[in-house]
């Protein structure tokens, strides 16, 4: 039998083809598969690449894989697209779903899964942006929780604790809030002052900015001869001021309360009562506030009581913060024995969520 000699051609044929599927299989694998990923455009140029995790209360959180998770203020915000769908609540009300597109002017459109488009949407009028096409009904919960101490050596020894804390819940209509805060003072080894005051408030909207509010509050406060102090009120609250730097409100009711007292006789009288409570961001760092809280009797104009709160919020790592506070406390009648003001400075340090 004549045995067959491949030609050369034909083996050099067939040597190409091999390494041409090996070189086209090299490159397949080497290639990694193009990600798509959301866009961010702020302010100063920077154009940012990741993941939309929540744009919540005027701040963005953007996933990225070369810096972790940013949280970035809306003023810094020129525009934010998406690759996949997210929900948008509005600050007036109600939801949209769909793609986010970049728009001019500091505003964005939602591509809708039909494929119509929404006008232009500011970045003010957005309430929450998450991912997802999931609307979220029931109340979502924020909160902080604050701690200081002072020390004190040498002619006197003393130690002075602070905590207080506040949980949010808010949902379409309704808000719930928690309020809490505990003093102590140990002098040589002994307790020389406690004082607590422990709230809770539901508001219930009827517009985007007028709600009405009912509440509980309960204190004490020994240095103020004040075995425990009860009130409970209901009445109407306004948001005059409600933007991603400022915030400003007010509320009004009547409220029933009921002093204990350590010394002395024992009191409870109808008040009228009214609440103050400012925010502004004076830059990204530092935030200032002021809330004060004032009741004053129908039968006697003459006794009034007001609770005040002034400081700043310094944040600095990841939800923690710094506070620098005043607490001034004004008692027009004061109980025997007990100074009409009462004035503590803080500094302590905390962590919101």
């Amino acid at each position: 039998m004549e045995r067959v000699i491949p030609q050369p051609a034909y083996l050099v044929s067939r040597v190409a083809a091999r390494l041409g599927t090996v070189c086209a299989l090299s490159v397949a694998i080497s290639v990694p598969t193009v990600a798509t990923a959301d866009i961010l455009v702020l302010q100063n140029g920077d154009r940012l690449t990741g993941e939309v995790a929540e744009f919540k209360q005027g701040g963005l959180r953007f996933k990225t894989g070369y810096a972790g998770e940013l949280k970035i203020s809306s003023n810094r915000i020129v525009s934010l697209g998406t690759d996949g769908p997210v929900t948008i609540k509005y600050r007036a009300g109600g939801y949209t779903t769909g793609r986010l597109v970049a728009s001019p002017r500091e505003t964005i459109t939602v591509e809708r899964a039909g494929g119509t488009v929404t006008r232009p949407i500011r970045l003010g009028e957005i309430e929450r942006i998450y991912p997802g096409t999931e609307v979220r009904t029931g109340l979502e919960w924020s909160g902080a929780v604050n701690l200081g101490l002072t020390e004190r050596s040498g002619n006197t020894k003393s130690r002075d604790w602070h905590a207080d804390g506040i949980v949010t819940g808010e949902g379409e209509e309704d808000r719930v809030t928690f309020e809490g805060e505990f003093n102590r003072e140990i002098s040589e080894g002994d307790t020389t002052a406690d004082d607590f005051m422990l709230a809770a408030q539901h508001d219930h909207f009827v517009s985007q900015r007028a709600y009405f509010y009912t509440n509980a509050q309960i204190e004490q406060d020994e240095p103020q001869n004040l075995n425990l102090r009860t009130t409970v009120g209901t009445g109407g609250g306004y948001e005059l001021i409600r933007t991603d730097r400022t915030k400003l409100s007010f509320e009004a009711g009547p409220a029933y309360i009921h002093e204990d007292l350590i010394q002395g006789e024992d009191n409870g009288y109808f008040a009228g009562r009214w609440a103050v409570n400012f925010e502004y961001a004076v830059w990204e760092f530092a935030k200032f506030f002021h809330k004060h809280e004032g009741r004053t009797e129908f039968e006697d104009a003459g006794n009034t009581v007001i609770d005040s709160s002034t400081g700043f919020r310094f944040p600095f790592s990841d939800g923690f913060m710094l506070t620098a506070k005043a607490d001034l406390d004004w008692d027009s009648q004061p109980p025997p024995g007990a100074t009409s003001l009462d004035k503590t400075y803080l500094l302590t340090v905390g962590y919101a969520w």
